[in-house]
């Protein structure tokens, strides 16, 4: 069988991606990049963790039973702290899934980090002077992904559809 070109031929689909890789590939694997992308992915897992967590494993209703009688003290209802915190884990979880594949980062950092500002007002609801300790660290590593500048995240899937396909 001869070596010729045929679209569906993989060997020959992907060769002009791999012959661009090895020639750049100071661009996709430098210290800042790396650096970025450890950041982004601590983050992200962070966030799929703790979304996931309330979703599937304890459970949406079982998070708000625990919850609910701090909050029906100040007058918020059941069925609003069960939309809320559903609402609240699914943005964690499908946010931290975006972060970790590097798509949308922008938007999905702006929509985590209103997140985390609604969750600190909800958690200084029912303790004014409560511990930050879950909160904090991902408010940092938020701050930080989101400052450095988007060419640097060589790492992630928005840079390569951007680099490859414009």
């Amino acid at each position: 069988m001869t070596d010729t070109f045929h679209p569906l031929n993989i060997k020959h689909s992907i060769r002009p991606f791999v012959l661009l890789l090895r020639q750049n590939m100071s661009i996709f694997f430098n210290p800042e990049s790396v650096a970025v992308f450890l950041t982004r992915e601590l983050l992200a897992i962070l966030f799929i963790f703790q979304g996931y967590d309330k979703l599937f494993k304890i459970g949406i209703r079982q998070v708000t039973n625990i919850i609910a009688p701090s909050y029906s003290k100040i007058g918020i209802g059941y069925s609003f702290l069960f939309t809320s915190m559903w609402l609240s884990s699914f943005v964690e979880l499908i946010g931290g899934m975006l972060l970790m594949i590097g798509l949308l980062k922008f938007f999905t950092l702006v929509l985590l980090g209103i997140n985390l500002l609604l969750v600190t007002v909800g958690l200084s609801l029912i303790n004014p002077v409560g511990e930050m300790k879950l909160i904090f660290p991902r408010f940092i590593l938020l701050l930080a992904v989101l400052l450095i500048p988007a060419e640097s995240d060589t790492l992630s899937l928005s840079f390569l559809i951007h680099y490859f396909f414009s």
